[in-house]
């Protein structure tokens, strides 16, 4: 990480910025990123296909907005969506639908360097039918808030890399901890809240994604009176109990 600096940006714009055909926003490289992996923004206008690549690290797509079809697949992704693509694998997206659509992309560090007669496995979609983590309350400081688990090494055998999404209900609260062993990433998509640190608070809006160095204190309060929506995962980690899990 450079310097141990905790990241604020800006992944979620409106709708009109999507101008091009496709388009790649980079948000948090490898070397932000303590060399665990990286985050990226795809846009995809109505109509249009994604160049077909190979990818050589495991990658997860999380549908934002819009309708695609992924590698010609008839079952569409919707938005809250999600899919895994392990590495030397094809990945490809098409529009079906009618407005552009954005796709949030976590990749981890390079897991091995395919050969050219390697097919890869396939994409495999993440169910976002799975319960609440029941383990995670308020001894373990987390209040009035609900975690979704997405991907992991145990629920899509994952190596470097978790994805979740949580929900604070008014009045939600999330401790401040720490993650000894991984680099933690938050991005809010429905309301807002605020980013707690040692030093205070810092605001955190509507399509903001916050990067947390490993063994940073951390944590998040939901807006008065707002219900917030969070996609978050782990870089350098398949899990919680790797990432490691510290209360203040």
């Amino acid at each position: 990480m450079r310097g141990n600096v905790m990241l604020i940006r800006t992944a979620i714009t409106p709708r009109s910025a999507v101008a091009e055909t496709y388009a790649v926003t980079p948000l948090v490289d490898e070397g932000e990123a303590d060399g665990k992996g990286s985050l990226t923004i795809e846009a995809l206008a109505a109509g249009a296909t994604s160049p077909p690549n190979r990818t050589t690290a495991d990658t997860i797509t999380f549908l934002l907005r819009g309708c695609l079809s992924c590698n010609g697949s008839a079952a569409p992704l919707l938005a809250g969506d999600a899919i895994f693509h392990p590495p030397s694998c094809v990945r490809s997206f098409r529009n079906i639908g009618s407005e552009p659509a954005l796709l949030f992309v976590t990749r981890s560090t390079t897991s091995r360097v395919p050969c050219p007669t390697d097919t890869g496995g396939a994409p495999r979609r993440l169910s976002r039918e799975v319960a609440d983590d029941p383990s995670l309350d308020s001894n373990s400081g987390f209040i009035s808030m609900g975690v979704r688990w997405l991907a992991t090494r145990d629920t899509i055998a994952t190596s470097n890399v978790t994805l979740g999404t949580s929900s604070f209900e008014p009045g939600g609260q999330h401790d401040l901890h720490r993650h000894p062993h991984a680099v933690e990433f938050l991005l809010v998509v429905g309301g807002g809240g605020m980013h707690l640190t040692e030093d205070g608070g810092t605001p955190l809006t509507y399509g903001q994604v916050v990067l947390i160095p490993s063994g940073e204190w951390h944590g998040f309060c939901t807006d008065a009176g707002v219900t917030t929506h969070t996609v978050f995962g782990y870089l350098g980690a398949g899990s919680l109990a790797e990432a490691g899990y510290e209360l203040n």
